[in-house]
């Protein structure tokens, strides 16, 4: 009888333990924000906490997309040499958020704000990095185990281009891209499911190589992707060697990896300032204003629709 009452009454502390661990909690909900990823935190008083201090080597946090904000740095600053402003105006910090630490307190990286321009890498990224959680969630759900995800490259023009060239160039490139997109979606090959052209440049000869990175669907034998490589080459009559066209399967292990490489943040605009040319680079900045470089199709795009209309957001996970 006694041992009964006993383990009723530790029953009973510890359910008013609980109780009043879940008024804490309930009391400190207001106080707490979920933060996720390269969210952008107000800076005012996270500049104000802790100190500098030397890197000795060890696990970086933060370091890839570092190097994208350098590249921001890099592209902001000799814009403002040509008359361009790229940062945000009243002279805005922004602060990356690394890491949660105990007492209310957090890790980041604090910077100057650009402005939202997707020229700029470490604004860009963010799109991006969407992309890459979009892609990765239609593979996972519509297209593993159904057929195959195959990524293509191929040159968008006959040749290098001139900065005087360069919007009739992206112009031309995409009108060759849609047709040869619907063709080989009629001929029942595959499907385009994500587009982006790249166009890095060249500072000896001071142009651009316009070319195209997709990812495409096509069924599971692998006798298929021949066909549809050898109709892809027989419907870009603008490549004459057929140089620059590839069209590879990728593995279910190498997914994430690949998705990643596809959709990664455009930097013609750094190689650009890099050259340290700045006719082109002024030039640049003009003509590629407000153009938009890449493109969801197909099966993709209707899943992003179903994704809006159940009010749901994919994340990117390597695993």
């Amino acid at each position: 009888m006694k041992k009964n009452n006993a383990g009723k009454f530790r029953a009973q502390r510890r359910c008013a333990q609980r109780k009043r661990d879940h008024q804490k909690l309930k009391q400190n909900s207001g106080q707490a924000k979920h933060i996720y990823g390269h969210e952008v935190l107000p800076p005012k008083t996270l500049r104000q906490v802790g100190k500098k201090v030397e890197y000795h080597g060890g696990f970086r946090l933060g370091s890839g997309s570092e190097r994208y904000r350098k590249m921001s740095a890099v592209i902001a600053e000799m814009a403002a040499e040509v008359g361009h402003d790229l940062y945000r105006p009243g002279k805005k910090k922004a602060a990356q958020f690394l890491l949660g630490l105990p007492d209310n307190e957090y890790l980041a990286i604090c910077y100057p704000a650009f402005k939202h321009d997707k020229r700029l890498p470490s604004v860009a990224i963010v799109d991006t990095t969407q992309t890459a959680a979009n892609l990765l969630y239609h593979y996972e759900t519509k297209v593993q185990g159904r057929a195959q995800l195959a990524a293509l490259t191929f040159p968008a023009l006959e040749d290098r281009i001139p900065i005087d060239a360069y919007s009739a160039g992206v112009a031309l490139a995409f009108k060759r891209m849609n047709k040869l997109k619907t063709a080989l979606r009629k001929s029942g090959l595959g499907d385009f499911v994500y587009v982006q052209l790249e166009a890095p440049f060249q500072p000896e000869t001071e142009t651009f190589y316009l070319h195209f990175h997709v990812f495409l669907t096509f069924d599971l034998c692998d006798f298929h992707r021949h066909r549809a490589l050898a109709f892809i080459k027989e419907n870009s009559p603008w490549l004459q060697s057929k140089a620059g066209v590839h069209l590879k399967r990728i593995a279910h292990q190498d997914v994430a990896r690949s998705i990643r490489y596809g959709t990664k943040p455009n930097t013609t605009a750094y190689e650009v300032a890099m050259s340290e040319n700045k006719q082109v680079f002024e030039e640049y900045l003009n003509v590629s204003r407000g153009r938009r470089l890449t493109r969801t199709e197909g099966s993709l795009k209707e899943t992003m629709q179903e994704l809006k209309a159940q009010g749901r957001r994919a994340k990117f996970s390597q695993c």
